[in-house]
């Protein structure tokens, strides 16, 4: 295991042997503060981005907007407040701060923020002067920073966010602190949904739960005095979601895009950025509140400044005219933008032309240019360090080396399938395009991305339980393949269409796409058809324009885009890195004038049953991603095994049995004597749940008015519904023998609708929240419930209940501060394992910390854990397991288990907490549950494993199990001797899928 470096001293000295030049991606503290930009400028270190002086100035957030201020940009007003300073003379000045911008001390709504910390770290939006003095004592108290910022609220305002490029010239138009001008790709409008939208609901058809759901709109900047507002918050930004909606380019006027596009270069200029950088703010319209305080505090400074003192009226009038359509204001300044594999980054470089791996080498020869470093080019696929792939080995051992195009083989094609409609469906799209990405850098592969359409579901008519054996009138595994052959559709998916952050806005560009290539086509065929008539006639002909506004407005943003970046390109290669970028692209087909990302080709839709019949004519092997629902009963498994089109992973009769967590705990059922169990389960129909249910309008957040008969009627029917649940919790108690329980659908994703029971209330919230079709369950909402649950999409027709495990928690301890110069940092039982000994554990407490930083108590000795499994049916080999630290709550969330930078995972655990006999006894265990299951290629088993013993109790199996970048499988697979690279995992999943195909 790689040890710390005992000094940033040391770490900056192994820098400077090791690296030609340092590309820093730390957010936040020490990444964006000027505090590795320091380190890396005292030891001569060159380095990618913005210097540390700037980097300071950019990151106070109360410093920025003051630099905005004197550089003649409007700002939302804004108040400091410190630590150190009386706590009477804040409130004092406070209160006139609010009164001179027109807000409410009562209720106005402010954004309070820490000066100096990352875009999304406590930031959160108060009512009133009282609660935004308290909220920034919080966060000083706290230690998140001395120095909290109070901002006029952006009333009826419209985010954005933008990316800022340097461009590739180096003569004529150089910056003081880069050889290129700043070029502003295309902005995304930023739109968040108000909390509290529902999804129909197939239950209770028409309820008045349904008709508030549906009037809900759009969240904007909010209303004056609405506290209800959301804000672009760490979940919205890194883990995909309907809550919010983004537009490339925003729906601005022109004059204001091409306002807000030179206002962010100019600021990045004055603010001596450099390479790169991410500039958030706000347009307010006219009709906004925040703009007449706005315009207001423009004037001020203005006259304050000396500027239109002189001819007052005629600077009036200037400033009418140009602000007439709106105002553009920023908010926020990121010298390190976001890079997980759908970030606004990655997004607007592909529109104007850049793939992933061109938009990184494009900053990096940025950097490289100032230095006058040449730039470095792609390592030889047998680098030393490099493990090769199991193609370049096995070719190595059979002797027949070579690349697969210089030996003249057809590289294979790779049908990637992502996305559907389960509750799963946003993570599907994250292993997808991870999956996607990947296996496009290996050069023996051809690989394509396709969307399995979320609106064209086959499961919302076809029972979604029906693969469950446990309940009556299932239909057939062949039936259902044919039903979604006809009914569900997939999409061909364009290189920039795939970066969006949800399948809904996959799907809306292809449709939107599709139509701008129909628009083009019919008028093509008009003006063809005029100009043969005009010809016969000798006369002139005219067409009008055949695209829409918005692709016409596209089209010349990403003309004029590609011209500014290529301003004046060098000729000397060895001064201006950017005039090499060309030459990284051998190897890459190149299909738009600037880069390699194709920017014509629109999608294409096609029925499952002909994209499937494409597949077999292409002899593509397909990639399953899809999470849940077709992708992982055997429905889409069965359809390509009829076809005879190979796919990875599990067959069909596998995934269906893995799917359907009452017959999995059926099929290891037998392996109780080896050490192998599952947890006592009780399978309950929604119908036989849904009287337990709360009232309808119990659920309402704004109830319908009353009067006194159905006030009446509603305290009988809360009544009732509290009998029904308290009958239903006895039950419970009887037969699983247990006090509080984990519900979940009977047959979905691992994810979807899981969560803990612990009173006859929760029960009823909980049936209530699946009645009404709730997206998610909110912290609150069950008597245990921290964190967000996201619910199945449709109601489940059965609901699974099994005994809740304890375990004792892993807690990480608090990471201290790092100073200058420190470290880095089935009904089946075991007659002599009863209820007790698995809720108590066996054996003595243990305690881990101090070496490992970690706390864990030990007196259960049952730990969670995660195994993947890889190989062969009836051969499979478990990797090391994982244990991922909960956060908060009882059972692992979405973010945990999926979203980047939230999840913390122990692969493998420390031997302090699951000993390392016990570890390699799980691992066999596993092994021999993937035999029983009949799981072939990879999967993932979920279950809890005895610290001492290596006993295992088996929560669940995934056939498809996530593929997300953070995702435990690929820590599990670079855990391994020699480590799997997780580009050499998923070609691992291709080549057997063909293998098995030629066995077959």
């Amino acid at each position: 295991m790689a040890a710390p470096f005992p000094s940033l001293t040391a770490f900056a000295s192994h820098l400077s042997t090791a690296a030609d030049i340092v590309f820093p991606v730390i957010h936040g503290k020490f990444g964006e503060d000027g505090g590795i930009q320091a380190l890396l400028e005292e030891h001569g270190i060159p380095f990618v981005g913005t210097s540390a002086a700037a980097a300071r100035n950019a990151f106070d957030k109360y410093e920025c907007a003051e630099h905005m201020r004197g550089c003649g940009l409007p700002t939302l007003p804004s108040f400091l407040i410190q630590s150190g300073v009386n706590d009477n003379d804040h409130d004092v000045a406070l209160a006139d701060w609010f009164t001179r911008n027109g807000v409410s001390p009562e209720d106005g709504s402010v954004v309070v923020k820490p000066a100096r910390a990352g875009s999304s770290v406590g930031v959160s939006v108060c009512s009133g002067m009282e609660e935004a003095s308290q909220k920034a004592r919080e966060l000083i108290s706290e230690g998140i920073d001395s120095r909290v910022v109070v901002e006029l609220f952006a009333s009826g305002g419209q985010e954005f966010t933008a990316i800022v490029l340097q461009s590739a010239s180096s003569t004529g138009g150089q910056t003081q602190e880069g050889l290129g001008r700043p070029v502003c790709l295309i902005p995304t409008q930023v739109e968040l949904i108000k909390s509290g939208v529902s999804r129909s609901n197939p239950v209770v058809a028409d309820s008045p739960a349904t008709s508030a759901a549906e009037g809900a709109d759009a969240a904007g900047g909010g209303e004056e005095g609405d506290i209800g507002v959301d804000i672009f918050d760490y979940r919205r930004k890194y883990l995909p979601t309907q809550q919010v909606l983004y537009s490339t380019p925003p729906r601005f006027p022109p004059a204001i895009l091409s306002s807000l596009r030179s206002s962010v270069s100019r600021l990045f200029s004055s603010l001596s950025l450099r390479d790169c950088a991410r500039i958030d703010g706000w347009f307010l319209p006219p009709s906004s509140p925040a703009y007449t305080r706005v315009l207001a505090g423009q004037r001020a400074s203005r006259n304050e400044g000396g500027k239109g003192a002189a001819n007052n009226e005629d600077g009036l009038e200037a400033e009418e005219e140009e602000y007439k359509e709106g105002i553009v204001v920023f908010s926020d300044v990121n010298i390190v933008s976001g890079m997980e594999q759908t970030s606004f980054l990655f997004q607007q470089a592909a529109l104007v032309g850049l793939s992933h791996s061109l938009i990184l080498r494009w900053i990096l020869a940025s950097a490289c240019s100032r230095y006058s470093l040449p730039l470095p080019l792609h390592p030889p696929p047998a680098s030393p360090g490099v493990v090769p792939s199991p193609t370049e080995r096995e070719e190595r051992e059979n002797g027949e080396g070579g690349e697969a195009d210089e030996a003249g083989r057809r590289r294979q094609p790779v049908w990637v399938l992502f996305g559907g409609s389960t509750a799963e469906r946003q993570v599907s799209l994250i292993s997808g395009t991870n999956v996607w990405l990947k296996l496009r850098a290996c050069p023996q592969f051809d690989v394509k991305p396709f969307l399995l359409s979320p609106s064209h579901d086959s499961s919302s008519t076809a029972s979604n339980d029906s693969g469950n054996s446990s309940s009556s009138g299932s239909v057939s595994l062949s039936e259902r393949a044919s039903w979604a052959a006809e009914v569900d559709t997939v999409w061909s998916l364009p290189y920039p269409v795939i970066l969006r952050h949800t399948v809904e806005e996959v799907e809306a560009a292809c449709i939107e796409a599709s139509r701008e290539a129909a628009r083009i086509t019919e008028a093509a065929a008009e003006a063809a058809a005029a100009a043969e008539a005009a010809a016969a006639t000798g006369s002139t002909s005219s067409s009008a324009s055949s695209s829409s506004p918005t692709s016409s407005l596209l089209a010349s943003l990403q003309q004029s885009i590609a011209q500014e970046l290529m301003e004046n390109p060098s000729s000397d290669e060895s001064s201006n890195g950017k005039a090499a970028v060309s030459q990284t692209m051998a190897g890459e087909p190149s299909l738009s004038p600037l880069g390699d990302v194709d920017l014509l080709s629109p999608p294409r839709q096609l029925s499952l049953h002909d994209w499937v019949a494409a597949a077999k004519v292409e002899g593509a092997v397909v990639f399953v991603a899809v999470h849940g629902g077709i992708g992982e009963d055997g429905t889409l498994q069965h359809l390509l095994e009829h076809e005879s089109v190979p796919f990875t992973g599990s067959g069909s009769e596998a995934s269906q049995l893995c799917m359907d967590k009452v017959a999995t705990g059926q099929a290891i059922a037998h392996l109780a004597s080896e050490g192998v169990f599952s947890a006592r389960k009780l399978l309950l129909p929604l119908d036989l749940l849904l009287p337990c249910a709360a009232p309808v309008a119990a659920t309402l957040s704004t109830p319908a008015p009353t009067t006194h008969s159905t006030s009446t009627a509603a305290a009988a029917a809360a009544v009732a519904a509290a009998g029904a649940a308290d009958a239903v919790w006895q039950r419970l108690v009887g037969e699983l023998q247990a006090g509080s329980f984990c519900v979940k659908p009977a047959t979905d994703g691992c994810s979807a609708g899981v969560a803990r029971l612990a009173t006859p209330s929760d029960l009823a919230a909980y049936t209530a929240a699946v009645r009404d079709a709730a997206p998610r369950l909110l912290p609150g909402q069950l008597s245990t419930l921290c964190a967000i649950v996201e619910m199945p999409v449709r109601p489940p027709t059965h609901l699974l209940f099994e005994p809740f495990i304890e375990t004792d928690p892993i807690r990480p301890l608090p990471a201290p501060p790092l100073p200058t110069d420190s470290a880095l940092p089935a009904d089946t039982s075991r007659s002599d394992i009863n209820e007790e000994q698995l809720q108590e554990g066996e054996g003595g407490a243990s305690r881990s910390d101090n070496n490992e930083g970690l706390v864990w108590e030990g007196k259960r000795r049952w730990v969670e854990v995660t195994v993947g499994v890889v190989g062969h049916r009836g051969r499979m080999r478990a990797l090391a397991p994982s244990v991922t630290v909960k956060e908060s709550g009882d059972v692992l969330t979405l973010e945990e288990k999926f979203q980047g930078g939230t999840g913390i995972n122990l692969t493998p655990p420390p031997t302090s907490i699951i000993s390392e006999s016990a570890q390699e006894a799980g691992r066999r265990r596993i092994e021999t549950v993937a035999s029983a299951l009949n799981i072939d290629g990879f999967a993932r088993i979920d279950a809890f494993m005895h610290a001492d013993t290596g006993e295992v109790i088996v929560i669940e199996a995934n056939t498809v199990p996530g593929m997300t970048p953070s995702t435990v499988l690929m820590h599990q697979a670079l855990a391994e001797s020699p480590p799997i690279r997780p580009r050499d995992f998923f070609a691992m999943a291709v080549e057997h899928a063909v293998e098995r195909h030629k066995n077959t």
